[in-house]
Protein backbone atom coordinates (compact mmCIF):
# COMPACT_ATOMS: atom_id res chain seq x y z
CA UNK A 1 0.00 0.00 0.00
CA UNK A 2 1.07 3.40 -0.72
CA UNK A 3 -0.31 7.36 -0.98
CA UNK A 4 -1.06 7.94 -4.91
CA UNK A 5 -2.95 11.65 -6.35
CA UNK A 6 -5.85 12.24 -7.98
CA UNK A 7 -6.13 15.77 -9.16
CA UNK A 8 -9.86 16.78 -9.86
CA UNK A 9 -11.60 20.10 -11.20
CA UNK A 10 -11.61 22.55 -8.12
CA UNK A 11 -14.86 21.83 -5.97
CA UNK A 12 -14.71 18.61 -7.37
CA UNK A 13 -12.96 16.56 -4.62
CA UNK A 14 -15.48 15.51 -3.02
CA UNK A 15 -17.03 13.72 -6.50
CA UNK A 16 -13.92 12.07 -7.22
CA UNK A 17 -13.48 10.73 -3.72
CA UNK A 18 -17.06 9.37 -3.68
CA UNK A 19 -15.97 7.64 -7.61
CA UNK A 20 -12.81 6.42 -5.78
CA UNK A 21 -14.72 4.56 -3.19
CA UNK A 22 -17.01 2.88 -6.00
CA UNK A 23 -13.76 1.28 -6.79
CA UNK A 24 -13.00 -0.32 -3.92
CA UNK A 25 -10.44 2.55 -2.73
CA UNK A 26 -11.87 4.18 0.66
CA UNK A 27 -8.81 5.60 2.55
CA UNK A 28 -8.63 9.32 0.80
CA UNK A 29 -8.80 12.63 1.89
CA UNK A 30 -9.43 15.98 -0.27
CA UNK A 31 -7.60 18.65 -0.81
CA UNK A 32 -8.06 21.91 -3.30
CA UNK A 33 -8.02 20.13 -6.53
CA UNK A 34 -6.89 16.95 -5.48
CA UNK A 35 -7.24 13.73 -3.87
CA UNK A 36 -5.09 11.60 -1.91
CA UNK A 37 -5.89 7.62 -1.53
CA UNK A 38 -4.15 5.02 -0.06
CA UNK A 39 -3.94 1.97 -2.38
CA UNK A 40 -2.17 -1.02 -3.67
CA UNK A 41 -0.56 -0.48 -6.76
CA UNK A 42 -3.07 -2.20 -8.59
CA UNK A 43 -5.77 -0.71 -7.20
CA UNK A 44 -3.55 2.70 -8.28
CA UNK A 45 -3.57 1.42 -11.71
CA UNK A 46 -7.56 0.66 -11.79
CA UNK A 47 -8.04 3.97 -10.37
CA UNK A 48 -5.86 5.77 -13.78
CA UNK A 49 -8.66 3.24 -15.92
CA UNK A 50 -11.49 3.79 -14.90
CA UNK A 51 -11.92 7.03 -12.97
CA UNK A 52 -13.97 9.62 -14.96
CA UNK A 53 -13.80 12.66 -13.37
CA UNK A 54 -9.84 12.82 -12.35
CA UNK A 55 -7.50 14.35 -14.68
CA UNK A 56 -4.36 12.64 -13.50
CA UNK A 57 -3.53 10.05 -11.51
CA UNK A 58 -0.35 10.29 -9.71
CA UNK A 59 2.39 7.69 -7.92
CA UNK A 60 4.53 10.35 -6.15
CA UNK A 61 8.16 9.51 -6.53
CA UNK A 62 10.11 11.36 -4.30
CA UNK A 63 9.87 14.62 -2.58
CA UNK A 64 12.60 16.93 -1.02
CA UNK A 65 14.01 20.41 -0.89
CA UNK A 66 16.85 22.30 -2.62
CA UNK A 67 18.70 25.92 -2.25
CA UNK A 68 20.10 25.45 -5.64
CA UNK A 69 20.23 24.53 -9.45
CA UNK A 70 22.63 22.39 -8.78
CA UNK A 71 20.34 20.84 -5.46
CA UNK A 72 17.33 20.27 -7.62
CA UNK A 73 19.58 18.63 -10.76
CA UNK A 74 21.58 15.97 -7.54
CA UNK A 75 17.86 15.39 -6.42
CA UNK A 76 16.41 14.22 -9.52
CA UNK A 77 19.52 12.28 -10.87
CA UNK A 78 19.29 10.43 -6.94
CA UNK A 79 16.09 8.41 -8.53
CA UNK A 80 16.76 4.89 -9.42
CA UNK A 81 14.79 5.57 -13.16
CA UNK A 82 16.03 2.73 -14.16
CA UNK A 83 13.93 0.71 -12.62
CA UNK A 84 10.75 2.90 -12.98
CA UNK A 85 11.30 3.46 -16.86
CA UNK A 86 11.78 1.64 -19.86
CA UNK A 87 14.05 2.83 -22.22
CA UNK A 88 12.20 2.04 -25.15
CA UNK A 89 9.30 3.75 -24.51
CA UNK A 90 9.31 7.90 -24.93
CA UNK A 91 8.80 9.37 -22.06
CA UNK A 92 8.20 13.62 -21.90
CA UNK A 93 8.65 16.19 -18.40
CA UNK A 94 6.01 18.56 -17.41
CA UNK A 95 6.90 21.40 -13.97
CA UNK A 96 4.14 23.38 -12.16
CA UNK A 97 5.13 26.01 -10.23
CA UNK A 98 7.96 28.10 -9.53
CA UNK A 99 10.18 29.56 -6.27
CA UNK A 100 13.29 31.84 -5.80
CA UNK A 101 15.29 29.95 -7.44
CA UNK A 102 13.30 27.97 -10.53
CA UNK A 103 11.53 31.04 -11.74
CA UNK A 104 10.81 29.30 -14.85
CA UNK A 105 8.40 25.99 -15.44
CA UNK A 106 10.23 25.73 -19.07
CA UNK A 107 13.81 25.24 -17.51
CA UNK A 108 13.10 23.77 -14.55
CA UNK A 109 11.50 20.84 -16.78
CA UNK A 110 14.38 21.20 -18.92
CA UNK A 111 16.68 20.56 -15.71
CA UNK A 112 14.21 17.71 -14.77
CA UNK A 113 14.67 15.76 -18.08
CA UNK A 114 18.60 16.18 -18.15
CA UNK A 115 18.53 14.70 -14.87
CA UNK A 116 16.39 11.56 -15.48
CA UNK A 117 18.67 11.09 -19.15
CA UNK A 118 21.74 11.25 -17.32
CA UNK A 119 21.00 8.54 -14.76
CA UNK A 120 19.56 6.44 -17.39
CA UNK A 121 22.28 7.03 -19.44
CA UNK A 122 24.58 6.18 -16.79
CA UNK A 123 23.18 3.00 -15.43
CA UNK A 124 22.03 1.82 -19.13
CA UNK A 125 24.08 2.77 -21.72
CA UNK A 126 21.40 4.72 -23.31
CA UNK A 127 18.62 7.29 -23.12
CA UNK A 128 14.88 6.78 -24.26
CA UNK A 129 13.46 9.42 -26.63
CA UNK A 130 11.31 12.31 -25.65
CA UNK A 131 7.94 12.79 -27.31
CA UNK A 132 6.45 16.08 -25.92
CA UNK A 133 2.83 15.01 -27.86
CA UNK A 134 1.94 11.81 -26.88
CA UNK A 135 4.99 9.90 -24.32
CA UNK A 136 4.47 6.55 -23.26
CA UNK A 137 5.47 7.41 -19.82
CA UNK A 138 4.92 10.96 -18.12
CA UNK A 139 6.85 12.39 -15.44
CA UNK A 140 5.10 15.31 -13.33
CA UNK A 141 6.88 17.48 -11.07
CA UNK A 142 5.56 20.40 -8.44
CA UNK A 143 7.46 23.00 -7.35
CA UNK A 144 6.26 25.24 -4.19
CA UNK A 145 8.68 26.87 -1.74
CA UNK A 146 12.04 25.31 -2.47
CA UNK A 147 10.46 21.95 -2.60
CA UNK A 148 9.78 19.84 -5.48
CA UNK A 149 7.51 16.59 -5.94
CA UNK A 150 8.10 14.11 -8.39
CA UNK A 151 6.17 11.53 -9.49
CA UNK A 152 5.12 9.16 -12.27
CA UNK A 153 2.05 9.97 -14.55
CA UNK A 154 -0.23 6.72 -14.04
CA UNK A 155 -2.24 7.68 -16.81
CA UNK A 156 -1.53 10.53 -18.53
CA UNK A 157 -4.24 13.70 -19.27
CA UNK A 158 -7.81 11.86 -18.21
CA UNK A 159 -9.10 14.81 -18.69
CA UNK A 160 -8.73 14.65 -22.73
CA UNK A 161 -10.30 10.89 -23.58
CA UNK A 162 -8.87 11.58 -27.46
CA UNK A 163 -12.78 11.62 -28.76
CA UNK A 164 -12.94 15.52 -29.20
CA UNK A 165 -11.07 16.03 -32.73
CA UNK A 166 -13.69 18.81 -33.21
CA UNK A 167 -14.89 21.18 -30.39
CA UNK A 168 -17.12 24.36 -30.66
CA UNK A 169 -16.33 28.02 -28.17
CA UNK A 170 -16.85 27.33 -23.95
CA UNK A 171 -16.60 23.28 -24.67
CA UNK A 172 -16.09 21.30 -21.36
CA UNK A 173 -13.12 19.16 -20.74
CA UNK A 174 -14.46 15.58 -20.59
CA UNK A 175 -13.59 15.34 -16.53
CA UNK A 176 -15.94 18.25 -16.52
CA UNK A 177 -18.69 16.89 -17.77
CA UNK A 178 -18.28 13.34 -16.14
CA UNK A 179 -18.21 15.88 -13.26
CA UNK A 180 -21.61 17.66 -13.70
CA UNK A 181 -23.28 14.53 -14.19
CA UNK A 182 -22.14 12.68 -11.21
CA UNK A 183 -22.92 16.82 -9.15
CA UNK A 184 -26.51 15.27 -10.97
CA UNK A 185 -26.95 12.30 -9.70
CA UNK A 186 -26.65 10.78 -13.55
CA UNK A 187 -25.62 6.83 -13.24
CA UNK A 188 -27.34 6.18 -16.43
CA UNK A 189 -30.56 4.61 -15.19
CA UNK A 190 -33.07 7.16 -16.75
CA UNK A 191 -33.73 9.50 -20.09
CA UNK A 192 -31.22 11.71 -21.00
CA UNK A 193 -31.39 14.62 -22.96
CA UNK A 194 -28.44 17.94 -24.06
CA UNK A 195 -30.82 19.98 -25.88
CA UNK A 196 -27.82 22.94 -26.37
CA UNK A 197 -25.35 20.07 -27.22
CA UNK A 198 -22.34 22.18 -28.44
CA UNK A 199 -19.52 19.77 -30.06
CA UNK A 200 -21.33 16.71 -27.74
CA UNK A 201 -19.08 16.33 -24.55
CA UNK A 202 -21.65 15.90 -21.82
CA UNK A 203 -24.12 13.71 -24.03
CA UNK A 204 -20.97 11.64 -25.21
CA UNK A 205 -20.07 11.15 -21.11
CA UNK A 206 -23.43 10.65 -20.18
CA UNK A 207 -23.59 7.55 -22.82
CA UNK A 208 -20.03 6.46 -21.89
CA UNK A 209 -21.58 6.38 -18.14
CA UNK A 210 -24.90 4.40 -18.91
CA UNK A 211 -22.39 2.01 -21.19
CA UNK A 212 -20.43 1.29 -18.20
CA UNK A 213 -17.55 2.12 -20.57
CA UNK A 214 -14.10 2.96 -18.52
CA UNK A 215 -12.63 5.87 -20.43
CA UNK A 216 -9.21 3.41 -20.22
CA UNK A 217 -10.64 1.69 -23.09
CA UNK A 218 -11.03 4.95 -25.48
CA UNK A 219 -6.60 5.23 -24.42
CA UNK A 220 -5.34 5.40 -28.10
CA UNK A 221 -1.74 4.58 -27.46
CA UNK A 222 -0.10 2.91 -24.93
CA UNK A 223 0.57 4.86 -21.95
CA UNK A 224 0.40 5.59 -18.22
CA UNK A 225 1.08 1.79 -16.33
CA UNK A 226 0.87 -0.07 -19.25
CA UNK A 227 4.42 1.54 -20.27
CA UNK A 228 5.88 1.43 -16.65
CA UNK A 229 8.15 -1.74 -15.69
CA UNK A 230 7.75 -2.50 -12.59
CA UNK A 231 3.52 -3.02 -13.07
CA UNK A 232 3.30 -6.45 -13.32
CA UNK A 233 1.92 -7.76 -16.51
CA UNK A 234 -0.90 -9.97 -15.00
CA UNK A 235 -2.37 -5.97 -13.91
CA UNK A 236 -1.70 -4.70 -17.58
CA UNK A 237 -3.75 -6.97 -18.52
CA UNK A 238 -6.53 -8.09 -16.37
CA UNK A 239 -7.77 -4.20 -15.99
CA UNK A 240 -8.66 -3.93 -20.02
CA UNK A 241 -10.09 -7.11 -19.74
CA UNK A 242 -12.28 -6.20 -16.54
CA UNK A 243 -13.55 -3.38 -18.03
CA UNK A 244 -14.58 -4.76 -21.76
CA UNK A 245 -16.23 -7.38 -19.51
CA UNK A 246 -18.66 -4.58 -18.04
CA UNK A 247 -19.56 -2.82 -20.63
CA UNK A 248 -23.49 -3.19 -21.92
CA UNK A 249 -26.19 -1.19 -23.81
CA UNK A 250 -28.12 1.61 -21.88
CA UNK A 251 -31.31 1.05 -21.03
CA UNK A 252 -32.38 4.15 -21.41
CA UNK A 253 -32.64 7.03 -24.22
CA UNK A 254 -29.23 9.62 -24.80
CA UNK A 255 -30.34 12.05 -26.64
CA UNK A 256 -28.53 15.66 -27.71
CA UNK A 257 -29.48 18.27 -29.82
CA UNK A 258 -28.98 21.74 -31.12
CA UNK A 259 -30.35 24.50 -33.37
CA UNK A 260 -27.06 25.04 -35.49
CA UNK A 261 -26.53 21.93 -37.89
CA UNK A 262 -22.83 22.08 -37.77
CA UNK A 263 -22.51 21.20 -33.78
CA UNK A 264 -24.94 18.14 -34.19
CA UNK A 265 -23.02 16.88 -36.71
CA UNK A 266 -19.60 17.26 -34.82
CA UNK A 267 -21.05 15.82 -31.63
CA UNK A 268 -21.70 13.25 -33.82
CA UNK A 269 -18.24 12.97 -35.16
CA UNK A 270 -17.14 12.96 -31.88
CA UNK A 271 -19.63 10.16 -30.44
CA UNK A 272 -18.63 7.73 -33.31
CA UNK A 273 -14.65 8.41 -32.06
CA UNK A 274 -15.56 7.44 -28.60
CA UNK A 275 -17.56 4.36 -30.18
CA UNK A 276 -21.11 5.82 -28.46
CA UNK A 277 -22.51 6.66 -31.62
CA UNK A 278 -25.04 3.76 -31.51
CA UNK A 279 -26.24 4.30 -28.07
CA UNK A 280 -27.50 8.21 -28.99
CA UNK A 281 -29.93 10.01 -31.15
CA UNK A 282 -29.11 12.84 -32.59
CA UNK A 283 -31.37 15.97 -34.21
CA UNK A 284 -30.93 19.56 -35.00
CA UNK A 285 -33.75 21.56 -33.59
CA UNK A 286 -33.93 24.68 -31.42
CA UNK A 287 -34.66 23.96 -28.07
CA UNK A 288 -37.62 26.58 -27.84
CA UNK A 289 -39.40 24.54 -29.98
CA UNK A 290 -38.78 21.16 -29.00
CA UNK A 291 -40.93 18.52 -26.95
CA UNK A 292 -38.95 15.80 -24.52
CA UNK A 293 -39.90 12.45 -26.00
CA UNK A 294 -39.90 10.86 -21.99
CA UNK A 295 -41.90 12.00 -19.68
CA UNK A 296 -39.10 12.42 -17.09
CA UNK A 297 -35.46 12.02 -16.87
CA UNK A 298 -32.20 14.10 -16.46
CA UNK A 299 -31.73 17.79 -18.91
CA UNK A 300 -28.39 18.99 -18.67
CA UNK A 301 -26.87 22.13 -20.70
CA UNK A 302 -24.33 24.19 -21.05
CA UNK A 303 -25.87 27.41 -21.63
CA UNK A 304 -24.27 30.20 -23.32
CA UNK A 305 -21.97 32.43 -21.19
CA UNK A 306 -18.94 34.82 -21.67
CA UNK A 307 -16.82 34.47 -24.70
CA UNK A 308 -18.97 31.84 -26.34
CA UNK A 309 -21.94 34.01 -26.40
CA UNK A 310 -22.60 36.03 -30.17
CA UNK A 311 -22.57 39.72 -30.34
CA UNK A 312 -25.83 41.65 -29.20
CA UNK A 313 -27.11 38.56 -27.57
CA UNK A 314 -29.51 39.32 -24.33
CA UNK A 315 -28.44 36.87 -21.90
CA UNK A 316 -31.20 37.69 -19.08
CA UNK A 317 -33.59 37.28 -21.80
CA UNK A 318 -32.48 34.17 -23.00
CA UNK A 319 -32.03 32.66 -19.60
CA UNK A 320 -35.33 33.38 -18.56
CA UNK A 321 -37.11 31.71 -21.62
CA UNK A 322 -35.03 29.25 -20.72
CA UNK A 323 -36.76 28.54 -17.24
CA UNK A 324 -39.83 29.57 -18.89
CA UNK A 325 -39.61 26.66 -21.45
CA UNK A 326 -38.54 24.20 -18.66
CA UNK A 327 -41.28 25.45 -16.45
CA UNK A 328 -43.76 24.82 -19.43
CA UNK A 329 -41.89 21.90 -21.18
CA UNK A 330 -40.60 19.49 -18.72
CA UNK A 331 -42.35 18.38 -16.09
CA UNK A 332 -41.10 15.21 -14.32
CA UNK A 333 -37.61 16.03 -15.23
CA UNK A 334 -34.45 16.70 -13.33
CA UNK A 335 -31.98 19.69 -14.52
CA UNK A 336 -28.87 20.67 -14.57
CA UNK A 337 -27.66 24.31 -16.04
CA UNK A 338 -24.11 25.13 -16.63
CA UNK A 339 -23.99 29.10 -16.48
CA UNK A 340 -21.68 32.40 -15.93
CA UNK A 341 -22.85 34.06 -13.13
CA UNK A 342 -25.11 34.09 -9.83
CA UNK A 343 -27.12 37.41 -11.86
CA UNK A 344 -27.45 34.98 -14.90
CA UNK A 345 -28.89 32.14 -12.27
CA UNK A 346 -31.92 34.32 -11.08
CA UNK A 347 -32.82 35.30 -14.43
CA UNK A 348 -33.84 31.65 -14.97
CA UNK A 349 -36.69 32.16 -12.56
CA UNK A 350 -36.04 28.52 -10.99
CA UNK A 351 -35.46 27.43 -7.32
CA UNK A 352 -32.42 25.50 -7.44
CA UNK A 353 -32.02 22.68 -4.88
CA UNK A 354 -28.56 22.52 -5.46
CA UNK A 355 -25.58 25.36 -6.57
CA UNK A 356 -22.04 24.25 -7.21
CA UNK A 357 -19.27 26.60 -7.60
CA UNK A 358 -16.59 24.68 -10.71
CA UNK A 359 -14.19 26.05 -13.54
CA UNK A 360 -14.38 25.84 -17.31
CA UNK A 361 -10.74 26.49 -17.65
CA UNK A 362 -9.50 29.76 -15.53
CA UNK A 363 -13.72 30.63 -15.86
CA UNK A 364 -15.73 30.48 -12.36
CA UNK A 365 -19.25 29.03 -13.56
CA UNK A 366 -22.33 27.63 -11.38
CA UNK A 367 -24.15 24.53 -12.15
CA UNK A 368 -27.59 25.01 -11.00
CA UNK A 369 -29.66 21.52 -9.86
CA UNK A 370 -33.18 21.90 -10.04
CA UNK A 371 -36.62 19.48 -9.95
CA UNK A 372 -39.21 20.37 -12.26
CA UNK A 373 -42.60 19.67 -10.48
CA UNK A 374 -45.91 22.15 -10.21
CA UNK A 375 -46.56 24.02 -7.48
CA UNK A 376 -44.63 22.21 -4.00
CA UNK A 377 -43.42 19.21 -2.83
CA UNK A 378 -42.29 17.94 0.46
CA UNK A 379 -38.75 18.04 1.16
CA UNK A 380 -36.86 17.30 4.41
CA UNK A 381 -38.50 16.70 7.44
CA UNK A 382 -42.11 17.82 6.52
CA UNK A 383 -40.64 20.93 5.13
CA UNK A 384 -42.36 22.33 1.86
CA UNK A 385 -40.44 23.83 -0.86
CA UNK A 386 -41.40 25.60 -3.57
CA UNK A 387 -39.71 24.62 -6.98
CA UNK A 388 -40.43 27.85 -8.80
CA UNK A 389 -39.53 31.71 -8.19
Amino acid sequence: MADYIATSTLNGEAILQKELAELGITESKPARGKVIFRASEEEACRAAYFCRTARKVLMPVRSFRFSSKEDFYEGASSVEWEEMMDISRTFAVRVKGEDAVLRNSAYSALLLKDAIVDRLRDKKGRRPDVDKEKPNTMVQAFLEKGRVSISLDLGGSLHKRGYRAESSPGSLNEALAASILKFCGYCGEEPFLDPMCGSGTIGIEAALIAGDIAPGLLWRYEKGFFSLPFIPADVKRTIPKMAKERVRRPAFSIAVSDIDGRAVRTSMNNAKRAGVAAFMKFREEDFFSLRPEDGGGLMVSNLPYGDHVESGTDLESFYRSVGDKLKRDFMGFRAGLLMGSAELQKSVGLYAFRKVSLYNGSKEVRLCLYELYEGSRKAGKGESRQRFS
